[in-house]
């Protein structure tokens, strides 16, 4: 609770921080009325993110997002009564093969834990 109402006050560091390097955006609304997010990978630095803010702070908005998603679905469960499967999330992880480099760096920028 306290982490979504420090992202929605933006007025911290880290929120600031994230804010200006945030690389998951919200795209829209499924058919069954979920969230729907793209994670522009590549587009992102996600370990420089985690270097400046922590990797705690990352950890939270990824499970922050993963709430707002089951929250969804759990909502559009109780008004239609209907198991949601799930929801969709987009990676953006780059076709950038042609570019010398480009595979390598772009995982790098990929915490895998």
């Amino acid at each position: 609770a306290e982490w979504k109402a420090e992202w929605a006050d933006g007025e911290s560091e880290r929120a600031r921080l994230m804010h200006e390097h945030e690389y998951i955006k919200l795209c829209g609304s499924d058919r069954n009325g979920c969230p729907v997010y793209v994670h522009q990978m590549v587009q992102g630095d996600p370990v420089g993110i985690a270097r400046e803010v922590g990797e705690e702070t990352v950890l939270l908005h990824y499970i922050w997002i993963f709430e707002e998603q089951t929250t969804a679905m759990r909502a559009q469960f109780l008004k239609t009564g209907r198991v949601v499967p799930g929801c969709v999330d987009i990676y953006d992880t780059g076709n950038y093969a042609g570019l010398p480099g480009a595979v390598p760096r772009a995982l790098a920028k990929v915490p895998y834990y």
